[in-house]
């Protein structure tokens, strides 16, 4: 699949992969549980690799990524759904 230049941010990094990811998926795909599960896949490490590009993400997702950073680990935004399909 081609992209576009412009969406590519840190080439051959997690990064990169996170970004180009989401952007594929979209706006209305990215919310706190979905940063939640890839910081689950992703560890500590590589999550904060991701976190640490912040700026160079466009600022929708950063908000998203920014907003996960500032809940709290019980907030109901962040339960998991059961009869959820998780592609993730």
């Amino acid at each position: 699949m081609h992209i576009s230049p412009k969406k590519i941010v840190m080439p051959g990094t997690v990064t990169c992969h996170v970004v180009t990811a989401l952007w594929f998926e979209g706006k209305k795909y990215l919310r706190p549980l979905i940063v939640k599960r890839l910081h689950h896949r992703l560890g500590d490490k590589y999550f904060n690799e991701v976190i640490n590009h912040l700026d160079k993400m466009p600022a929708w997702m950063r908000k998203v990524f920014k907003r996960y950073q500032n809940m709290d680990s019980n907030d109901p935004e962040l339960e998991e759904d059961p009869n959820e399909w998780r592609g993730l």
